[in-house]
Order: C-alpha cells, then structure tokens, then sequence
C-alpha cells in the first residue's frame, strides 16, 4: 500500500511540478501579476463538479470535461452536452476524460465509451465506439495533430483515426516488431509540431511517433541517438518550445531534455 500512495503522490506532484514550469516563462516575464479569481459550480450551472480535463478552443469558449457531462462555457453561461442513449448524435459517454480541438476548430472528446466528435456547424457528435466489432475500453487521452488527424489512448493502447477517410488503426506494442510502441500502457500524449511527431509516456519508457511513417522510436530504436531514451515509467510528459519535459518514475525525478539536443 505505501508504494501505491508514493507512486500516486509522485505523479501528482509531477503534474503540478509540469504545470508550474509550463508556465513560469509567462510569469518570469511580468513584474507583477494580479490574480482575480471566481468559482464556477453547479450552481452555476456546471454539470458536475467533479473535473477531469479542460480545453480553450480558437473561438474562446472554455470546455469543461466531468464525470457527467460536457459543458461548454463562454464567459457567462453553461451549454451542457449529455448522452441521450435514443440519439446516437449525442454524446458518447458523459464521463469525459480529455479534449482537444482539430484544424477546423471542432471538438473532440475521450469519453467512458470512445471518442466523440462535435461538429460546431451542425451542434451535433459522431462516435466513435468500437474497432473491428470490439469496444473501445475507457479512453484517457487524446490529441489533434497538425494534419486534422485524432490519437487517441484507451485501455488497449493507441489508436489512430485518420479524419479523411473516418477509419481507426490501432498501433499496439508487438514483441517481434523493433518499430512498434514500447509498451500499451500509456499515460500522456504530446505533438512535437515543428518535427511533425508525438511524444508518449509509458511504463517502459518516451516513445515518440513519426505522424506521417506510424514508425516509433523509443530506447531500443533510437536512430536520432536521444541520450534520454530508456525503458524506465514515465509518468506525465509537456513539450515547452523545443524542450520535452517529463517524470521519471523509476528514478524520482523530473527530466528536461533538448529535443534538438543529440549525442
């Protein structure tokens, strides 16, 4: 039991450990910063106040993902999103664990039940539940990157979901396969844009993820000689400019590495 409450107490730490670097630039560069804070609840009309990922979209609304509902919020207002099992253009699952906006300023979410999404033209989901006749099992993380492309982390592994043709392949670690994932257990997603990649955190190490090749590099593939590759657990990982930063569970400790830095 105390190693469970140390490892859930590192990773906590890790995130605000990550979010405090994420933004001490931006604090670094004023002189002096007045915070003005309010609270927002259910008696604002928030769906619940149990929350489990946030997202500001390019129109400014803020996105508020818990564990009953999608709320979107413009400042004033909540508009709520909720599953209604007789409209399959609702929601998937109102457990919503993670966000992310595409290209075309469209929402997607990683819900309890797949990945949904929202269509700001027509106010209406499309969902995403199952592979090959089999579920998706809770989905954790998903990122848009650059090219309109979803990826996307369920308890299986990665999937990705190509936005042109509608079509999911799932990139699961194979033993036999030097060029495929390290591990299906995964804890964070980052797009790296300039170097057109993804950076993932897993039990056994940061891989990171050609977008255009599916090709993956990790420890044991490290063509780019990384000197910060290992099969060590990586927790939680942010991108800063042209900085990976990351938890390395397995030795303590935060890790900021150059990602143009090579041996």
């Amino acid at each position: 039991m105390a190693g469970k409450i140390t490892k859930y107490l590192l990773k906590k730490s890790s995130y605000l450990l990550l979010l405090c670097l994420g933004y001490y630039p931006i604090l670094k560069a004023q002189e002096k910063v007045n915070f003005e804070f309010s609270f927002l609840t259910e008696r604002e009309g928030l769906s619940n106040n149990r929350i489990l990922c946030m997202l500001k979209d390019s129109d400014g609304f803020l996105w508020i993902g818990t564990i009953d509902g999608l709320n979107r919020y413009d400042g004033s207002h909540f508009v709520v999103f909720k599953t209604n099992h007789k409209d399959t253009t609702t929601l998937a699952n109102n457990a919503v664990h993670a966000l992310c906006e595409d290209k075309d300023g469209n929402i997607w979410a990683a819900t309890e039940d797949g990945i949904s999404y929202y269509s700001k033209k027509t106010n209406k989901f499309q969902n995403f539940k199952k592979l090959n006749g089999q579920k998706f099992a809770r989905c954790s993380q998903i990122i848009c990157d650059k090219n309109g492309d979803i990826w996307f982390v369920s308890g299986d592994g990665l999937f990705h979901l190509s936005k042109k043709t509608r079509k999911i392949r799932s990139l699961f670690q194979n033993p036999a396969n030097i060029n495929s994932i390290s591990s299906n257990d995964i804890f964070s997603l980052k797009e790296y844009a300039s170097e057109n990649s993804i950076w993932i955190a897993t039990a056994t190490g940061v891989n990171y993820v050609d977008i255009n090749s599916e090709q993956f590099y990790n420890a044991t593939n490290n063509p780019a000689k990384y000197p910060f590759l290992n099969n060590h657990e990586i927790n939680i990982l942010t991108i800063n400019d042209d900085k990976l930063i990351f938890a390395d569970y397995t030795q303590s400790k935060i890790i900021v590495a150059g990602l143009r830095d090579k041996k």
